[in-house]
């Protein structure tokens, strides 16, 4: 029995099948390459991703999925796709981180095809591709699938990376933005105000801060200084500050109003907003008199406040009523203090008596705000704020765990 030759014709008829659906499939990996150039959002190259997949294997449809720690964030299908979105999403999450591709039977005999998008430290994606009742996909169709899913990961992961930076980068210029505003809002120290050295400073622990300073010369000469510390850091402390400062500033320009009426006045106004929020504001008014050395001041909750009298010691100047938006109602006297030649009072922001040593959590304490104060004798304004700051850098080794505002007033 003779062995029949080999048909030519039907061996050249496979190779070309062959070098055809080769050829298809390098084509389909240009286009798709071709597509996710350029692209810096992730929804068109996923699209790409599950249409170019999808012809190559024959499916009847697809879908990826973006799967974060909870949940799918992001879920692109392809049109006429025979599963629905719920599905879809169920099957992302079932599949998870998976390492290789694997396939599943639905209960109407289809067959879906899940292949991993790996994506570097990062949480993966994840392609599914959903073929009609039958043989489904063979070991070939699961290697291309991987193949294409890779080179989307590859360009997904630098198109993530874009976002990521992108959205940073919002970030820190809205936190420039908050910082210049605030900034601006921060009057200077007022210029020569007869027998009185004033000086202030704030230094924030992030872009932006809770503590803030205020000047403002009333109509009748009296020079109103605030410095207030509103609960928290960042932003939303922020926000709040600037309604404290308008609200106090409209307050103090009352002729008929001291310190104390201010605060009780502000209170009234922000009660309702900071307690709807839970938090509060400690703030610190000294009202100057002119012609007669003294200070009229009044206190809501804020410490330290040190006042060293000309030859004298140095002492905490407690406060006697809460801080503003705890109590629906504030009342308290205002106080006068002697501010002749000498006479030194310096308020501060809990920053300062809060600042941590390094490694053993030490508070500086009221005790080194005090002896700060004895060895600032004699000091300009300015020169007792930088004493201050100094000091607490230097005891924290330059780590501002919270917002650092002192105000300076000195009888000259």
């Amino acid at each position: 029995m003779t062995r029949r030759p080999p048909d030519r014709d039907e061996e050249l008829d496979a190779l070309a099948s062959e070098l055809i659906e080769v050829q298809d499939q390098l084509l389909a990996i240009y286009d798709l390459a071709q597509v996710m150039r350029g692209q810096l959002e992730p929804e068109p190259l996923l699209d790409a991703l599950v249409g170019e997949a999808g012809k190559l294997v024959r499916a009847e449809g697809g879908f990826a999925a973006l799967e974060p720690a909870a949940g799918v964030s992001l879920l692109v299908r392809s049109p006429g796709s025979p599963l629905d979105a719920t599905s879809e999403r169920e099957l992302a999450r079932a599949f998870g981180a998976g390492l290789a591709p694997a396939v599943s039977a639905l209960i109407d005999g289809r067959r879906v095809l899940m292949v991993p998008i790996p994506l570097r430290a990062r949480p993966s994606g994840v392609l599914g591709l959903v073929a009609a009742p039958g043989p489904g996909f063979d070991m070939p169709k699961q290697k291309l699938a991987t193949a294409l899913a890779a080179l989307a990961g590859a360009q997904l992961e630098g198109v993530l990376l874009y976002q990521e930076t992108l959205r940073r980068t919002r970030v820190e210029l809205e936190f420039e933005l908050a910082r210049w505003v605030q900034a601006g809002l921060t009057p200077p120290p007022p210029a020569r105000v007869p027998g009185l050295d004033v000086f202030a400073e704030s230094r924030a622990a992030l872009a932006v801060g809770g503590d803030f300073f205020d000047f403002h010369t009333r109509d009748d000469g009296r020079l109103v200084c605030v410095l207030g510390d509103v609960a928290g850091k960042g932003v939303p402390a922020a926000l709040l500050v600037a309604m404290a400062r308008a609200s106090i500033r409209t307050a103090s320009r009352d002729p008929a109003s001291d310190p104390a009426a201010v605060l009780g006045a502000a209170n009234a106004e922000l009660g309702e907003d900071f307690g709807r929020l839970g938090l509060f504001a400690t703030v610190f008014i000294a009202r100057v008199e002119p012609g007669a050395a003294s200070l009229l001041v009044a206190n809501a909750g804020h410490s330290p406040v040190v006042y060293r009298p000309a030859g004298g010691t140095a002492r905490l100047v407690r406060a006697q009523a809460p801080p503003l938006g705890i109590l629906p109602e504030w009342s308290d006297a205002s106080r006068s203090l002697r501010l002749g030649r000498d006479d030194m009072l310096v308020a501060a922001t809990d920053g300062f008596s809060e600042a941590e040593r390094e490694g053993t959590g030490e508070l500086f304490g009221y005790d080194r705000v005090l002896e700060l104060t004895e060895r600032c004798a004699g000091l300009s304004a300015a020169e007792v704020a930088a004493a201050f700051f100094a000091a607490t850098d230097e005891f924290s080794a330059g780590v501002a765990g919270d917002d650092r505002t002192v105000l300076v007033l000195r009888g000259v």
